[in-house]
């Protein structure tokens, strides 16, 4: 060697020389579709007796790898791939190969128009560079698959549907695309019948689910067709007919189809009637039609009902009118009217003689009842009954009976009438209590005081008449004479229709009612006859009664409540003759009996201790 002034200068080194020869590269690849990844396999060998330590592979785009066996993923198209092997020995080798692709497939699926439930055919421009080829078409439509190019295939609902096709060439490489069709509602004729009964227009309505119908075609057996939407059509006979419906749509959906069967069915024949014709009964009017009925209408009496039958009660005889309409099940119809006429029952009414007195008893019975051709009488002793018209009848035993008469007259309608007999030893008692005052002013300015009480049948007869007397202060009196039935155990509230004409309230004192002649004076039993009310103060007392007396002297005493009275007599000299303590008294009206018998003729005066105050009478005995 030598430098710039062309001076020289040697050196020796020793060189160890293995004469060994480079490493036979190779590899191979397995092809791939673009952007799938490819495998690739070292098949190198080292020259002699070296081993390969190190690989050094060259992609595209500077991608490089020091794995034995890598995997690279390549686009569409050619490439080369190098690959570069050292052994321990240091000797290198290179190999380059060409990569080329598989041609990638291009899917796209073709419009599409169809109906839900109908057979379409689906279609596909799919493409791939040749030579390579698409051998294989793959459709999923919701949870169906199909295969083939163009399948026939049917959209079960109507609506928005998602179409998937996957297309893969003879090297495997696929592509998918997913397009989203419209699928019309399903062209499926379909009508409605109405009317199915003869001797009415049967009507026929298109319901075909389409809104889309351009053409119809009804064919009616017989010659008879129609394009109308919805045709009438007047059969001649009942019977069974054939009717089809053939539609068009406006998507070319043509030649659908329906047949139905239609039943012209024969009318009802609408009758009823009517059971029990008598006023203030029970009147049944029921369906007597020989037909299975749905629906029933009835106008009785211009009221209107809807059941199979219809319970109604006039109370008044008299004509009726009846509309009566039914429906059967195939909703034919007929209708019937009739009048009925409403019978009146007869007017029962008896009455019995003596109407009272104790076993054994024979009692008369007086039959009142008009227009009755039958007569039926219960006595209500041992179920004893007659089918006489004015019957006899003897009670053996002393009790309270329930006499019944039931009459029937030439129309069937029957009424009947009970009426109480008291055969026992009996006792006439009317009591009188809660007797009190209505205070109203009349036009003029007045004050009225109108009675009122209670009148009780405490005996063991029916009370008819009673008169009645009431009392203020025992000056003004008026009376009223009542008449009607109290049963035995009754009682009832009696108003005055008369009045009692009041200047000054605070001038009264007191108000009383007797009841007199009761039953025309039959009564005996008088200590409840009399009913009083104070009107002001604690105690007041009536004038003493009968005056003079020879016997016993009677005081009325009324008391605002309860409570006690001591009585005194003293004759004129001032000596008491008599006396009482203690002595109760009731809210209301009392009475005091004095017995004077053991009392010398002359002038007496009674004095009445109640809370403090003394009340003074005076009366004569004179035996």
């Amino acid at each position: 060697m030598s430098n710039f002034n062309n001076c020289y200068f040697r050196d020796t080194i020793s060189v160890n020389a293995l004469n060994l020869p480079a490493p036979n590269v190779a590899f191979e690849y397995d092809t791939a579709c673009p952007n799938k990844i490819s495998q690739f396999t070292d098949l190198s060998t080292p020259g002699g007796t070296d081993n390969i330590i190190d690989w050094n592979w060259k992609f595209i785009n500077n991608d490089t790898s020091d794995a034995q066996n890598p995997s690279y993923t390549f686009s569409e198209g050619t490439f080369s791939v190098s690959l570069t092997v050292e052994t321990d020995s240091g000797c290198v080798n290179t190999l380059i190969k060409p990569y080329k692709s598989h041609r990638q497939p291009h899917a796209t699926i073709n419009s599409l128009i169809p109906c839900a439930e109908s057979s379409s055919m689906l279609s596909n421009n799919s493409t791939i560079a040749i030579p390579d080829v698409i051998n294989n078409y793959n459709w999923t439509i919701g949870t169906q698959n199909y295969a083939g190019s163009s399948p026939q295939v049917a959209f079960p609902t109507e609506g928005l549907q998602d179409v998937t096709l996957i297309v893969t060439s003879n090297h495997g490489c696929t592509d998918t695309t997913t397009k989203t069709i419209e699928v019309y509602p399903a062209l499926l004729p379909d009508f409605e019948i109405d009317n199915v009964c003869i001797g009415d227009s049967t009507t026929f309505t298109d319901i075909t689910p389409s809104y889309s119908t351009i053409s119809r075609l009804w064919n009616f057996g017989g010659g008879q067709f129609s394009a109308d939407t919805m045709p009438t059509i007047l059969f001649a006979d009942t019977g069974t007919y054939s009717v089809t419906l053939q539609i068009e749509n406006a998507i070319g959906h043509a030649n659908n189809a329906i047949t139905k069967t239609v039943k012209i069915n024969p009318l009802p024949i609408a009758s009823a009637t009517v059971d029990n014709i008598c006023e203030n009964s029970l009147s049944l009017f029921y369906n007597t039609s020989n037909t299975t009925t749905n629906n029933f209408e009835w106008l009785i009496n211009n009221v209107p009902h809807t059941s199979d039958s219809v319970l109604l009660s006039f109370n008044t005889a008299g004509n009726y009118p009846v509309y009566h309409k039914i429906t059967d099940i195939n909703g034919c119809e007929d209708d019937t009217s009739f009048n009925f006429t409403i019978r009146p029952n007869p007017n029962v009414n008896f009455n019995f003689n003596p109407t009272f007195g104790q076993a054994p008893l024979l009692v008369n019975f007086e039959n009142e009842t008009d227009s009755a051709i039958l007569n039926t009488w219960n006595f209500g002793e041992n179920n004893q009954q007659s089918n006489d018209v004015n019957p006899s009848y003897t009670y053996t035993e002393n009790g309270v009976y329930n006499v019944t008469l039931i009459a029937e007259n030439q129309y069937g309608c029957r009424d009947s009438m009970l009426k109480i007999i008291n055969v026992s030893p009996t006792e006439l008692d009317v009591e009188l209590s809660n007797l009190d005052y209505q205070i109203i002013t009349l036009a003029n300015g007045d004050i009225a005081y109108i009675p009122q009480l209670t009148l009780s049948n405490v005996g063991t007869r029916t009370i008819y008449n009673i008169d009645i007397y009431v009392s203020i202060d025992e000056e003004k009196n008026i009376s009223e004479h009542w008449q009607g039935t109290l049963n035995v155990g009754e009682s009832m509230q009696y108003t005055f229709q008369s009045y009692f004409i009041i200047p000054d309230e605070a001038n009264i004192n007191y108000m009383c009612a007797e009841a007199k002649n009761t039953n025309d004076d039959t009564e005996d039993l008088l200590s409840n006859n009399k009913s009083c009310i104070i009107l002001n103060g604690k105690l007041k007392t009536s004038k003493i009664y009968p005056n003079p007396t020879n016997n016993n002297a009677n005081i009325d005493i009324i008391s605002k409540n309860k409570g006690n009275i001591n009585v005194g007599v003293y004759d004129m000299a001032g000596k008491k003759v008599y006396t009482a303590e203690n002595i109760a008294i009731q809210k209301g009206y009392n009475q005091l009996v004095i017995d004077c018998v053991h009392l010398q003729i002359g002038k007496y005066i009674v004095n009445i201790t109640h809370q403090g105050e003394i009340y003074q009478l005076t009366f004569w005995v004179n035996h």
